[in-house]
């Protein structure tokens, strides 16, 4: 069994979270461990913002009873199309009453808005799964953490230079690591 999970995990997760399958049930099927996907869930999940058809990205608490107009500026709204400020995606950045509407769907299991049934008519920032995008961002944090501190030659034979005659000398790596910790600029 891969310690890693794979694009068909991947796939399968997202299916069946847009099921509303609990972790376990994922777990199960796929032979992990219900906190593999869990941690996967949360951290190669990303955010969006959008709105639903006819109505921008709003995360205002008060917009369903918002009467504001035009409070973009002194000039009127920049956004001609939105009569009311609650229409409007920009009115967030201007309006001394605004106060962000925060989804319960995002504080519990799965922590996406996959599977929810308002996902259509919602105007909320969006906790999003997608398999390919989770896949990519997986195998980069994998890339990332194997990259050394050593990343070109030019270190690597400023190292060896100082390296090896130490050692043709008889002395331990560990004495030479901890006499020239500043100059090695590595962890032993």
């Amino acid at each position: 069994m891969s310690k890693f999970l794979s694009y068909e995990d991947r796939l399968i997760i997202s299916q069946r979270i847009q099921e509303n399958a609990s972790f376990g049930a994922i777990a199960k099927e796929l032979g992990k461990d219900r906190t593999t996907i869990a941690k996967e869930s949360r951290k190669y999940s990303y955010d969006k913002k959008s709105g639903r058809p006819g109505y921008p990205y709003n995360p205002c608490k008060y917009r369903n009873s918002c009467k504001a107009k035009k409070i973009c500026g002194a000039n009127g709204c920049s956004h001609q199309s939105a009569y009311k400020c609650s229409l409007c995606s920009e009115c967030t950045f201007h309006c001394p009453d605004f106060e962000e509407d925060i989804c319960s769907v995002k504080r519990k299991p799965p922590y996406v808005c996959n599977g929810c049934r308002e996902l259509p008519r919602c105007t909320l920032l969006k906790r999003i799964y997608d398999p390919a995008d989770a896949h990519e961002m997986a195998h980069k944090t994998i890339s990332e953490s194997r990259t050394g501190i050593l990343s070109n030659e030019s270190d690597i034979a400023r190292i060896n230079k100082l390296i090896t005659p130490l050692v043709k000398n008889g002395q331990s790596l560990h004495q030479i690591y901890t006499e020239h910790v500043d100059e090695l600029m590595c962890s032993e």
